[in-house]
């Protein structure tokens, strides 16, 4: 197994030690602080370039928002998983508690809320079929 470097050559205990108040500046010191500052900006921007990309997040809830009005149209392989009598009622608690388990079960890692959620932004009528 290869031996790592750390990203960062120095310990904590001589970052305190060069961040500390001295009498007399040691010029390794200044090593340390220069390299603290350097990685610290390299992470800011690297968090602030993080941000201004666009994330994947919404393509995940629009794919699982078409599969939840799959499963209320009973299409696929989905037929039969949600009986009528829930069909009727999208945002009732039993109807978000079946979806949601039905969700589980194809692998998606959702909780009931954001089921409920994304009911909500389909909507009832459109998931009804009225």
């Amino acid at each position: 197994m290869p031996v790592r470097m750390p990203k960062f050559p120095w310990s904590d205990q001589q970052i305190r030690q060069a961040l500390g108040f001295h009498a007399i500046p040691d010029p390794g010191d200044e090593r340390i602080v220069r390299d603290l500052a350097v990685f610290g900006a390299s992470q800011i921007l690297a968090r602030r370039e993080g941000g201004r990309k666009p994330g994947t997040a919404s393509a995940r809830g629009e794919i699982r928002r078409l599969l939840i009005s799959i499963i209320f149209e009973g299409d696929g392989g989905f037929a039969g998983l949600l009986p009528p009598r829930l069909r009727k009622t999208p945002t009732a608690p039993p109807t978000v508690r079946k979806v949601h388990q039905i969700l589980v079960q194809c692998g998606w890692k959702v909780s009931e809320a954001t089921v409920l959620n994304d009911v909500r932004k389909i909507g009832s009528r459109k998931l009804r079929g009225t």
